[in-house]
């Protein structure tokens, strides 16, 4: 979904921003730093708008991840804590909805929305907005 280009690139972009930013604060470096620094933020939104363009149909990749993760459990034995538990069509909607919160977080800034609609087209903003809306 993402691609081996992609996850190259935005490796090399956090590489560099962790190496420039670790340079800059030396000892008092953390990671924090590197999250919550605009590059980083821009690197992750990059990342979520690559992925999201492949969520057309959100409720059929909602479909495909259960099975896929449910297909790949390993069974517990049915006396441990959790054992019962199961990777539901809930949970895969919880989940996506965190990968994609710093997307939720842009589109729901008027801002922010604003300059991602002027660099994207019309289309994929209206993608981005309906994945972001089928997740709840």
């Amino acid at each position: 979904m993402f691609g081996q280009e992609n996850l190259a690139q935005c490796r090399k972009d956090a590489e560099a921003l962790a190496t420039k930013t670790r340079w800059r604060l030396g000892d008092a470096f953390t990671w924090n730093d590197v999250y919550d620094s605009k590059e980083g933020r821009r690197i992750t939104l990059r990342a979520e708008i690559l992925m999201a363009r492949h969520f057309k149909n959100v409720e059929k990749r909602i479909d495909r991840l259960v099975a896929l993760i449910v297909g790949n459990m390993i069974p517990l034995d049915p006396w441990l804590p959790g054992a019962d538990w199961t990777f539901t069509d809930s949970a895969a909607r919880r989940m996506l909805r965190d990968l994609f919160a710093d997307l939720r977080a842009t589109l729901g800034n008027d801002k922010h929305h604003a300059v991602l609609a002027g660099k994207l087209n019309k289309g994929t903003v209206a993608r981005l907005e309906g994945l972001v809306r089928a997740l709840g």
